[in-house]
């Protein structure tokens, strides 16, 4: 009960702490650094499906070529269901790193992640401490009818 009072008194630093927090792992999570990099700097090429499978998040395997290598990934689109195999497809990959590859527009994808991040960070803190407040006042409820009794 003791770190609830603490938290809900430092209720800003906590909030900060928990944004911050929350916007690493996501950003980590989410790869955006890599979108970053493939929306600025990526490399357009033609690829090729491989194999749609949809029935997992909307998800398609596809190959391309790249510095007289052969590289595969995995990519989301939402419009799974008209995609076939063999279909040609945009790639975008680091030169630098041809591993590091999308078959959708990572301007669209980093700008969605970023919205995503931005709307947790911004409101997971903030229910994180709604839930402490309202467990603090549960707790001491608690407390004065044990010892009015």
């Amino acid at each position: 009960m003791s770190l609830v009072k603490a938290l809900l008194k430092h209720a800003f630093l906590f909030y900060i702490s928990a944004a911050l927090a929350l916007a690493a792992f996501m950003g980590f999570a989410t790869g955006v650094r890599h979108q970053y990099q493939l929306a600025n700097e990526g490399v357009r090429t033609q690829g090729v499906v491989v194999e749609p499978t949809c029935h997992q998040h909307s998800t398609f395997s596809y190959r391309f070529e790249a510095e007289g290598a052969t590289y595969s990934g995995l990519s989301v689109s939402y419009q799974c269901g008209e995609i076939k195999s063999g279909s040609a497809v945009l790639v975008h990959y680091l030169a630098g790193n041809p591993k590091v590859s999308t078959a959708t527009d990572p301007s669209f994808a980093l700008r969605n992640n970023l919205a995503t991040i931005l709307m947790a960070t911004l409101t997971g803190p903030a229910i994180l401490l709604l839930f402490f407040r309202l467990k603090l006042k549960m707790w001491t409820r608690k407390n004065l009818a044990s010892t009015s009794s």
